[in-house]
């Protein structure tokens, strides 16, 4: 199984997954495929025939390159769900029998990380709005699940992004599931979302979707940022700087935040894809035995 990445070499997985496949008894080796950000799109063809035609390839958890190796690769696979091609991403490669399948795993993977720490029922009783930072395929897939939610929806969803071709294409996908007219979309350059943060109602649930802090340095929000009463700060991301963290600890006691990281989002998002690279259909079943495993070795 392959791991398609920046720096897949410093990603925890390592750490868990021999002892992950043992549980499901399944024997495979982990590779991880280091690519820049801005990579040639030539390389994931590469990659691409090469999982189709290797017999011992059986797939790959796909990070930050989600969207670029959609539209570059695309025409190599035999099967793509119609959410795949919807959100222009594929976030998973796998094998059902010879043919090369791709699926979106943040659409199941987001949503029961969220539910760990929101009721599900949290917006009937709250005014609250939902903030995404960041408009790459987790903040996408997150945005869809809150728009198609039906037990609760926030007053409103921001989703913000640093381009505005990217904010077309987000709109363009999202409108039709917008019915509650819940959505806006902003375009954010500088600081200009520490604006968007401070007038976010009490009680609001704040994400870092956009990589800032793992991979890259920095936050979507300045430290001068005055964030809101009793907010969910949610940073999707688990290891590196963590400077939107860093931030909302500054604040979180006298502003009674919330405040949590990537931990469980990052074993749902395996669990999602191990299923299908293995074909497990009740890898569910399985969650409480993973988690156990990594939190014995954090």
């Amino acid at each position: 199984m392959f791991f398609t990445g920046v720096t897949t070499h410093n990603s925890f997985v390592n750490e868990v997954f021999n002892d992950w496949t043992k549980i499901i008894d399944k024997d495979a080796e982990l590779v991880g495929i280091n690519l820049d950000v801005d990579c040639d799109t030539n390389e994931y063809l590469k990659i691409v025939s090469f999982m189709k035609s290797h017999p011992l390839a059986l797939g790959s958890l796909v990070t930050t390159h989600k969207v670029r190796l959609y539209n570059s690769s695309k025409q190599l696979f035999d099967t793509l769900p119609e959410t795949c091609n919807e959100f222009k991403e594929i976030g998973c490669i796998y094998k059902n029998e010879n043919s090369l399948c791709g699926e979106v795993p943040d659409l199941f993977s987001a949503r029961a990380a969220l539910y760990t720490f929101l009721p599900q029922d949290y917006f009937n009783t709250h005014s609250s709005d939902f903030c995404i930072l960041g408009g790459g395929g987790a903040g996408l897939a997150l945005a869809y699940r809150i728009l198609t939610d039906k037990n609760a929806k926030p007053k409103k969803l921001f989703l913000t992004d640093i381009s505005e071709s990217r904010l077309v294409i987000i709109k363009d996908i999202l409108k039709k599931y917008d019915a509650d007219n819940i959505l806006q979309l902003s375009l954010v350059k500088g600081n200009e979302a520490d604006t968007i943060i401070e007038n976010l109602k009490i009680g609001s649930v704040i994400v870092n979707a956009t990589g800032l802090g793992k991979d890259r340095k920095g936050s979507p929000f300045s430290r001068q940022t005055n964030i809101p009463n009793d907010c969910f700060l949610w940073e999707f991301n688990y290891r590196g700087e963590l400077d939107f963290m860093q931030i909302a600890n500054e604040q979180a006691k006298e502003k009674n935040l919330k405040i949590i990281d990537g931990w469980i989002y990052f074993i749902h998002g395996w669990t999602q894809v191990m299923s299908r690279v293995f074909h497990i259909e009740n890898i569910a079943d399985y969650f409480d035995k993973f988690l156990e495993v990594a939190n014995s070795k954090r």
